[in-house]
């Protein structure tokens, strides 16, 4: 069974990993932009069928037979559930577009401009008051 919690924190991970070694490891985005993949197709299925716990748009034909208040409520949070899920699948597909434009900052540890820089820090002599 696939639980998409943990998928999608798997997928953050690497995303982010994969943002923060951006210039020595090039996998980790590979496998940020296949997982948010996956997870942004099973996010438009879900949006759209009618199965087990999934409320897509096809289940508002089921309930539109219905004429009690009931079944407004219902189509409205199912409406509300699809709107998720694409939504979901939306704001995935914009984050596998802009982690190409991201640019790599180097840590000021190693940036060749704070070598000539003072790394020790010198006391201040205790004030005599």
């Amino acid at each position: 069974m696939f639980i998409f919690i943990p998928a999608g924190g798997f997928t953050f991970y690497k995303g982010y990993t994969g943002v923060c070694k951006r210039p020595t490891d090039q996998s980790t985005i590979t496998w940020y932009r296949a997982c948010q993949g996956v997870l942004c197709v099973a996010w438009f299925i879900f949006s759209i069928i009618r199965a087990g716990c999934f409320d897509g748009w096809m289940r508002i034909s089921f309930l539109n037979k219905f004429d009690d208040g009931a079944a407004k409520f219902c189509i409205f949070l199912t409406v509300l559930e699809s709107l998720g899920y694409l939504a979901s699948m939306i704001l995935g597909v914009i984050c596998v577009i802009r982690i190409s434009s991201v640019r790599f900052i180097p840590s000021l540890r190693r940036s060749p401009m704070n070598r000539s820089r003072v790394t020790s820090i010198r006391r201040r002599p205790a004030c005599n008051e």
